[in-house]
């Protein structure tokens, strides 16, 4: 891989039961860490969501109740997973928008600090897009001219990132070379602030949200809608920042 790494980097990927970030759960995580001298390590594990999990979800990834009724939930492997991906950057395809919100307010859940707070993100979905908009199975079929085998279980769909993104590192000069500079390369030099991506930091280094009536507007400076957020369904994580903004601590 054509890539300067200054710590690990974990590619890894989610199946769960539905796609809403508040209320869904993961029922697959399967991660694999790169260490900067080439050594490989894995992490996977099937999950008991505690939850009725959707036909239609079921359908996707071929896990049911019945599958998992004897796994762990996650608060029991919560610590090795956090343990795992600690003091590491991620990588991935769209957990920008889905794999990376969903497992932080699993954590959140779990009362776990967030161990990728200060990770770079390394999202191949997002490089794709600026190329060659496509899915990940278009981007292995451009990239490598292979089909993916066993599409939509967890480990089948890290193993495919991470063949793409070699592919782009070799393929596109354009893309930086530190996982810290190709995050401001994916983001266009915004910052994520909550992982739902109600709010992020513009390029002026305002906090501001990204939806609504105020959108791009300054978060400080409309505190009643962070309070009605604060009081409303959003995510856990995303409400952790705002009472934050409230107390003025970020």
């Amino acid at each position: 891989m054509n890539l300067e790494l200054e710590r690990p980097i974990v590619f890894f990927d989610l199946e769960t039961t539905g796609t809403d970030i508040s209320k869904d759960r993961i029922v697959e995580i399967y991660a694999k860490k790169i260490h900067p001298n080439g050594a490989e390590e894995e992490l996977y594990h099937r999950i008991n969501p505690n939850m009725p999990i959707p036909v239609g979800a079921s359908r996707v990834h071929g896990l049911t109740n019945e599958i998992l009724a004897f796994e762990p939930y996650f608060e029991d492997v919560a610590e090795e997973i956090a343990d795992f991906f600690t003091n590491s950057d991620i990588g991935g395809y769209n957990i920008i928008r889905f794999d990376i919100p969903i497992l932080v307010e699993e954590f959140v859940r779990t009362n776990l600090n967030n161990p990728i707070e200060n990770a770079n993100l390394v999202d191949s979905m997002s490089i794709f897009h600026k190329m060659v908009p496509r899915s990940l199975a278009g981007a292995l079929k451009y990239y490598k001219d292979k089909d993916i085998e066993n599409a939509h279980t967890a480990k089948a769909d890290v193993l495919a990132t991470i063949e793409v993104f070699t592919e782009q590192l070799n393929k596109h000069n354009e893309i930086p070379k530190t996982t810290g500079d190709i995050e401001e390369f994916i983001l266009n030099g915004r910052k994520i602030i909550d992982y739902a991506g109600y709010l992020m930091r513009d390029k002026s280094g305002d906090i501001v949200f990204t939806f609504g009536k105020h959108k791009y507007a300054k978060a400080v400076e409309n505190k009643d809608y962070l309070n009605w957020m604060l009081n409303s369904d959003f995510p856990l994580q995303t409400k952790r920042v705002i009472q934050q903004l409230l107390d003025n601590k970020i």
